[in-house]
């Protein structure tokens, strides 16, 4: 992950070999096509499916949504106050707060307690995995549902903000033409 990376790098004020290789992947991927990590790899991403047809449930049940804008400059921000706090104070905090590290650690964490619960002949879902970071996912969820769809994207997501930063000297770039395009009726 580019964005672990980087505060990595600036909390510790060196660039590990091994950390450079590791980012070369996603830097790559992020200057040749974009924001295609937040597309395809970010769990929030994959989540905006759900969280569409869950907004349309709503309005289904005569709930209807909220629309609610924020400034886009959020994430920028954002992004550069854990900047300054890792380079000022070592203190890496992003990873409490973007999606796939969230993700990464829940998963890695809900599988060290299933084999451990197996080991002790323990079976069944172990509820108590749930952490911080499960909750903040959900309420991540939730507020995109009933207050703001794209709000965790557009203007507070860390990584969005890097990736976003990045893709604006992406060098393949599509462009649509309309007189090029067929339609069936």
């Amino acid at each position: 992950d580019l964005l672990a990376a980087l505060e990595s790098a600036v909390a510790t004020r060196s660039l590990l070999s091994v950390l450079a290789v590791g980012a070369l992947i996603p830097l790559l991927a992020a200057v040749l096509l974009g924001r295609v990590y937040c597309g395809w790899i970010c769990p929030i991403g994959i989540l905006m499916p759900l969280i569409r047809k869950l907004r349309s449930l709503l309005t289904f049940l005569e709930l209807p949504p909220r629309d609610i804008r924020f400034w886009k400059g959020n994430k920028y921000a954002l992004l550069g106050a854990a900047a300054l706090i890792a380079l000022l104070g070592g203190l890496p905090l992003l990873h409490y707060i973007y999606p796939p590290a969230i993700l990464s650690r829940e998963s890695h964490a809900f599988t060290t307690v299933l084999f451990d619960r197996a080991e002790a002949g323990r079976f069944g879902f172990p509820w108590g995995f749930f952490s911080g970071g499960m909750i903040f996912l959900g309420l991540i969820a939730a507020l995109e549902v009933a207050l703001a769809p794209g709000f965790w994207c557009a203007t507070l997501c860390p990584g969005g903000a890097l990736y976003s930063a990045l893709s604006r000297w992406k060098i393949l770039r599509v462009k649509r033409s309309r007189a090029a395009c067929t339609t069936t009726r």
